[in-house]
């Protein structure tokens, strides 16, 4: 809609002037001055829900790092009367202020700089990741569960989901220059690619280093987490089964 409204000769034209234009011209122009002040608060509000999600799923990974003994383990605590990870969290929201502090001392825009060049770093990261959960789902249950095997839930499904996803990586790497317009001369967008492969070679050299050094360690990882979810089913049925009985 946004091109059409433009044209597609001055879309591009506009985009690297001014991104948010794109949008709001030909709002203002088809609809009103109105639906572009109601189009402003839709961004701030789904701003904060974006930011939201991303700080609850990266509170979500220290917790269950936590939880495994992993760091530190006062990050696996959680509030004794509302229940969420606190300590994650809190710990979360350090990381998030000093990167925006780092990137107002280095004189960085707001948007052009710290949103574009963390929404890249984080986008491209998140994407990896899911391009090997994909894949690691095909592996996990060639040597493990035979019971829970399936030619279209373990193998077909997630082979052609870590295809689908690794496409989308490729095609981010080769056109992150102009998803980052003049954020793309900084050296951080330049280090970003090799940010994720440092913290991805991290992690393999940690989980070989648990594996032969402290077994019982490396057995931890993601357990808990398998734990609970054959838990919550015979809790419900107990739940279920004591309610009549009582009745």
């Amino acid at each position: 809609m946004a091109i059409s409204g433009n044209g597609l000769p001055q879309s591009v034209q506009i985009a690297q002037k001014d991104a948010f234009a794109v949008f709001f011209d030909p709002t203002r122009e088809f609809v009103g001055q109105w639906a572009v002040l109601i189009f402003q608060w839709l961004i701030i509000t789904g701003s904060f829900a974006c930011g939201m999600a991303f700080h609850n799923c990266a509170a979500r990974y220290l917790y269950a790092i936590g939880r495994e003994g992993f760091i530190s383990r006062a990050l696996g605590k959680t509030h004794p009367a509302h229940g969420p990870p606190y300590v994650a969290s809190f710990v979360q929201t350090g990381i998030a202020g000093t990167i925006v502090v780092l990137f107002w001392i280095a004189g960085q825009d707001p948007y052009l700089g710290l949103y574009t060049l963390m929404a890249i770093l984080g986008t491209f990261a998140i994407l990896v990741v899911q391009t090997l959960c994909s894949f690691a789902v095909v592996g996990y249950f060639r040597n493990n569960h035979p019971e829970g095997r399936h030619w279209f839930r373990t193998f077909l499904a997630p082979l052609l989901g870590g295809i689908g996803m690794a496409t989308v990586v490729v095609l981010l790497l080769l056109n992150s220059a102009t998803a980052a317009g003049d954020a793309s001369r900084t050296l951080l967008f330049k280090l970003i690619p090799w940010i994720i492969v440092g913290v991805f070679l991290a992690g393999v050299t940690l989980a070989l280093y648990l594996r032969a050094r402290s077994p019982e360690r490396y057995r931890l990882i993601g357990r808990i987490i398998h734990e609970d979810t054959r838990e919550r089913p015979n809790t419900d049925l107990e739940d279920h089964a004591v309610g009549p009985a009582r009745a």
